[in-house]
């Protein structure tokens, strides 16, 4: 199973292949496994992103929903960070605009949440930064976003996806929030997303 790594191309072969899937459950679980054992096979397969009208390239239509598709450095900062998660080491990352970290780093929650059933905390300075209805600029937004442009029967039928919590009993596993005072002070979390770390007030400690 490859995938195109032009807009034109890749949009063409999700649509062709979710049509497909979408009547038949034999493919449906082919695609299930394929994107279980490559996350990137299903970023380039099945995910979105949202880029304002502001920062539209020339290339891209006049359509703020675009077919995520991956740059080589991209691949290597996914595949580097789901190593640091799994042998639980941290990783801090500079980021600047246009480099779509905080979208990779939702794009590998939402991964993770489907298909390996951990849970994780989210934090950031701001709590509309983790969470505001109608902002695409809040971690939270950005994750019903991508889960609501997913194939139906790529999702459980309890996937609840609310303000500040997005959790399945039949996944065993969810996506919360804590608030900067007690960060981390309860509960068990398998990995802890800390956004824009150099605003935190007590970063130092």
């Amino acid at each position: 199973l490859m995938y195109a790594k032009t807009p034109p191309e890749n949009l063409k072969q999700r649509l062709i292949l979710i049509s497909k899937a979408n009547s038949d459950v034999e493919l449906q679980q082919i695609l299930m496994r394929k994107c279980k054992e490559d996350p990137l096979f299903f970023f380039n397969v099945f995910l979105w992103t949202y880029k304002p009208k502001a920062i539209w390239s020339e290339w891209e239509p006049e359509d703020p929903n675009l077919p995520f598709i991956t740059f080589p450095f991209q691949d290597k900062f996914i595949m580097d960070i789901i190593w640091c998660i799994e042998n639980q080491k941290d990783n801090a990352t500079e980021k600047s605009r246009e480099m779509w970290y905080s979208w990779q780093i939702l794009w590998i929650a939402v991964w993770w949440l489907l298909f390996k059933s951990w849970s994780w905390l989210v934090w950031s300075y701001k709590e509309d930064y983790v969470d505001k209805q109608g902002s695409m600029d809040s971690s939270f937004e950005r994750m019903r976003y991508m889960l609501d442009r997913l194939p139906k029967w790529m999702k459980p039928d309890d996937l609840i996806a609310k303000y500040c919590s997005i959790s399945s009993k039949t996944l065993q596993a969810e996506v919360w929030w804590d608030s900067w005072e007690n960060f981390g002070t309860w509960g068990r979390r398998k990995w802890i997303f800390m956004d824009e770390f150099a605003l935190w007030r007590s970063d130092e400690k």
